[in-house]
């Protein structure tokens, strides 16, 4: 019996992985809906340039460590993400309201462009005014103005 991989989406759209030869298909319907594929499947399926992008890029995510490793998505003696790294909400706003800027600028450069994205819409989506230092990071990196974003909604 082969070792089952849950994949949990983590992007609010429709995420398609679609491998005919492999015989592989999976539909996630929304960000944090999970299915389960085979490891031996899933090592193939990262061959694949498309489903290497989703993974790499954190559109689609592991939690179990050991699965990474064996997909080579972490490096061996990887004791916590290092490459795909998502955030719980508990994390999204520490990184919003309590890391100092120069913390936050290095741990936000770490983030995929997904995530980065991810935590710049949690934000705009809970009202959350961040320093004038943070809001200037995320302006650089993704050109979205969180706080300008916010004021105009509220008016």
């Amino acid at each position: 019996m082969s070792q089952k991989v849950i994949v949990i989406s983590n992007v609010s759209g429709e995420t398609v992985i679609d491998l005919p030869e492999l015989r592989l298909k999976r539909v996630w319907t929304k960000k944090g809906a999970k299915l389960p594929i085979d490891l031996e499947t899933l090592q193939e399926a990262l061959y694949d340039p498309g489903v290497n992008y989703m993974f790499t890029h954190g559109l689609l995510y592991i939690e179990d460590m050991e699965a990474k490793k064996a997909l080579e998505l972490e490096p061996e003696d990887a004791t916590e993400p290092q490459n795909i790294i998502v955030l719980s909400e508990d994390q999204k706003q520490r990184y919003l309201n309590k890391l100092p800027t120069p913390d936050f600028k290095l741990a936000f450069s770490k983030l995929s462009k997904n995530e980065q994205t991810s935590l710049a819409h949690y934000a705009i989506d809970n009202n959350i005014r961040i320093t004038l230092d943070k809001n200037d990071i995320i302006k650089d990196i993704l050109h979205i103005d969180v706080n300008q974003i916010i004021t105009q909604s509220v008016v």
